[in-house]
């Protein structure tokens, strides 16, 4: 699990944050705070893993979108994380041409037995760089690296899409669900077939929050090799994922990925309240719960939902409030913030929320 996220430098991020985190952690604040730049943390990491650093920060929209200007400190960017068995952190050094040099690497595990530093003729022989380093055959030293990494370099960034909901998704041999829900329709057929604990699972959820819905079902799309997503009422009709309501075809993407969450897994959502009914936030929070207990899966919610936030009343602990200041953008916990704490006594969260009391300093 990850215990913490630091960043200097990255998009909106000025000054160095640590941000601590909970098995749930919900990110709240106004427009343009940085919820959805800590997110984006997991997509510029993947793609810096699958094509390199270069290839990554082109993808984010070049130097002048991954680095903050003007920079504070040494004008590097740093990323670090700690998990609950180590440390690790890269510092990186703006050169020209939109280009970043690694200027030092570390990592430590909890044990103190396996730690190192680059750059390093030796160590780096063994290492290279993070982005390389998956790439490399494992080894005893490595295996350290890839369980401190593998954590957030592979979390799932869940951002839906109606559009990619509703598309006819191809039939392929492991179907994987898209950040946006692209191949839905191919997940659902493949778990129809292979993995029929997880339909069934689906279809209780699904069932608790909506009784209308007897069945999700998937059948041949218009064109040959595709699928698309059906669901079956209770008094028998039928009706396909082009009319679907929003809300209950975004209710089943959601229960998707959290179900399709491995153990141990970390899961990052951006405003997953979008459609849906107040009634099955709650539903859905109650799913990530059991995710996180029975699973050990860890959530991060970026939300605007006053109803969201509630759910986590009693939690001061697992909300994070953004502002953005003219050193970047600013997380503290609610529970460190003495001033909130007192009002939340009288108040809920979501009052706060709505009242903007959570952005006053």
């Amino acid at each position: 699990m990850l215990k913490s996220i630091t960043l200097e430098n990255f998009k909106s991020f000025g000054t160095r944050q640590t941000v601590p985190l909970e098995p749930i952690s919900v990110l709240v604040g106004p427009n343009n705070s940085g919820k959805s730049n800590l997110l984006a943390l997991a997509r510029f990491l993947s793609n810096a893993k699958i094509g390199g650093i270069e290839r990554a920060v082109e993808q984010e929209g070049g130097q002048d979108f991954v680095l903050r200007r003007p920079a504070t400190g040494n004008g590097h960017l740093v990323l670090g994380w700690a998990t609950e068995g180590g440390y690790y952190s890269v510092e990186l050094d703006p050169l020209e041409r939109g280009l970043f040099e690694i200027k030092e690497e570390k990592l430590r595990d909890a044990a103190d037995k396996d730690a190192w530093t680059t750059p390093d003729p030796e160590q780096a022989a063994v290492h290279r760089t993070p982005f390389q380093h998956f790439r490399q055959e494992a080894t005893q030293r490595t295996s350290s690296f890839v369980s401190i990494c593998a954590p957030l370099v592979e979390a799932s960034l869940v951002q839906l899409s109606l559009d990619a909901l509703r598309a006819d998704a191809p039939v392929v041999q492991s179907p994987q669900l898209g950040s946006s829900g692209s191949g839905l329709a191919a997940v659902l057929g493949y778990w129809r077939g292979a993995m029929p604990d997880r339909t069934e699972m689906l279809e209780a959820f699904i069932r608790s929050c909506a009784p209308e819905v007897e069945n999700v079902l998937v059948k041949p799309g218009d064109k040959p090799g595709y699928q698309r997503l059906w669901i079956r009422q209770d008094d028998g009709q039928e009706f396909d994922a082009r009319h679907v309501s929003d809300g209950l075809l975004c209710f089943v993407a959601l229960g998707v990925h959290v179900i399709a969450a491995g153990p141990g897994s970390v899961i990052l959502f951006e405003e997953p309240e979008l459609s849906l009914h107040p009634p099955r936030i709650h539903d859905l929070v109650e799913l990530i719960r059991k995710m996180a207990a029975d699973r050990k899966c860890q959530f991060l919610i970026a939300t605007h939902s006053r109803v969201l936030v509630d759910e986590f009343r009693d939690e001061p602990e697992a909300i994070l409030r953004f502002r953005r200041t003219k050193d970047g953008t600013c997380i503290e916990r609610a529970s460190d913030l003495p001033a909130l704490l007192d009002a939340l006594r009288a108040s809920t969260p979501g009052d706060l929320l709505q009242s903007n009391l959570f952005n006053v300093e």
